[in-house]
């Protein structure tokens, strides 16, 4: 798909977070599988009664792909507004810090942000297993950059910039 604003990749973001929640993202399955006739999308839901009290079942973690200025924390701007995270939280790049969390009510978004990391390095070394807990969706920008990760994505987000303002978004499911 392509968006023409900020505004509107973050609203794609934000549907697909919601989507994510309640399990709704059979439209990102792979070309040729079927989608359940039940499929409807989320838009609309109030992303604060989308988790249960318990929390996520399992953690989630979506891979960002794409140049610099694709858009890719644009992207995860969108998914905290759609995870239901507080909206005064300002939701920026991690690039020095490399980890962000945000808490909500019942769950937390974690954006990491490899760009800076020049070479593989473990998972554990990087601290990233201990957000790797039911209860968070991990946001990983330049999810390429960590070889050992690519077996735990669920799913892959691939930004471009098309123009100055329109980007193109292709959100895939990763089949276990």
């Amino acid at each position: 798909m392509i968006t023409h604003s900020v505004r509107e990749t973050q609203k794609v973001a934000a549907d697909f977070a919601r989507e994510v929640l309640t399990k709704n993202y059979h439209r990102y399955a792979p070309q040729g599988l079927p989608r359940p006739p039940h499929y409807r999308g989320a838009r609309g839901i109030d992303p604060q009664r989308l988790v249960p009290r318990r929390g996520i079942e399992k953690v989630i973690v979506v891979g960002l792909v794409g140049d610099l200025g694709a858009g890719k924390t644009t992207f995860v701007q969108g998914m905290a507004r759609g995870s239901g995270i507080d909206p005064n939280h300002y939701v920026n790049s991690p690039t020095f810090t490399l980890i962000n969390e945000y808490k909500g009510e019942r769950m937390s978004l974690v954006h990491v942000d490899l760009y800076r990391i020049d070479k593989p390095i473990d998972f554990e070394t990087l601290g990233l297993d201990e957000y790797f807990i039911p209860g968070n969706i991990v946001v990983i920008e330049w999810i390429d950059k960590m070889p050992a990760l690519k077996n735990k994505v669920d799913f892959r987000v691939t930004m471009e910039s098309v123009s100055e303002k329109e980007r193109k978004i292709s959100i895939e499911r990763k089949m276990p």
